[in-house]
């Protein structure tokens, strides 16, 4: 069943264009469905496939008159130039992120050692510098302790004040060499 303008009416939705959409094919000529694929698409293929159509630029190497060497994407006429290959560039590294990463924890964890020995030593060196005091001090005092005709303490008269016995001029003797022995060994 034909209407008149050559073309079967087909009853519901599928294979029916609306009639802005319609093609009429000319006689032997296949009429192809439409494409799902918009322009804007295909134009973005087109885009991505041009540079792998173009011929890669030649590289040349030439001396001018000075002698200077001169590098260019053509050959400067009238003079001899040498052709140049270049290699491609190497393909990104995936894994130097990771690398990065692991020698960054692993420089800080250097560093890190770095400052903790740092403060080891420093805390020796000052423990170093205090028992040297000590042991200055205690033996100036033992000296002092030994030359002295008697030793006395302050009391709250500053004009009578307490004068050690032979058993305790003994004592405060040996417990100022066993702070000699402490500090001083």
């Amino acid at each position: 069943m034909e209407n008149g303008k050559g073309q079967a009416p087909v009853s519901g939705t599928l294979g029916v264009h609306p009639p802005s959409t319609r093609t009429v094919a000319a006689p032997g000529r296949r009429v192809l469905p439409a494409s799902p694929v918009s322009f804007r698409s295909l134009a973005a293929v087109l885009l991505l496939l041009l540079p792998a159509c173009v011929p890669a630029a030649g590289v040349y190497k030439w001396r001018d008159a000075d002698g200077r060497i001169h590098y260019g994407d053509q050959p400067p006429p009238g003079r001899p130039a040498q052709s140049v290959d270049l290699e491609a560039a190497p393909p990104p590294d995936t894994g130097a992120a990771q690398r990065q990463n692991k020698r960054r924890r692993l420089l800080d964890i250097y560093r890190e050692d770095r400052e903790r020995l740092q403060q080891q030593r420093t805390a020796e060196q000052q423990e170093r510098e205090q028992r040297a005091r000590y042991c200055a001090r205690v033996r100036k005092t033992l000296q002092a302790t030994r030359n002295a005709t008697f030793l006395y303490e302050k009391t709250g008269d500053p004009d009578n004040p307490r004068i050690f016995s032979d058993a305790e001029r003994k004592a405060r003797t040996r417990a100022l060499q066993e702070q000699v022995q402490k500090w001083c060994d």
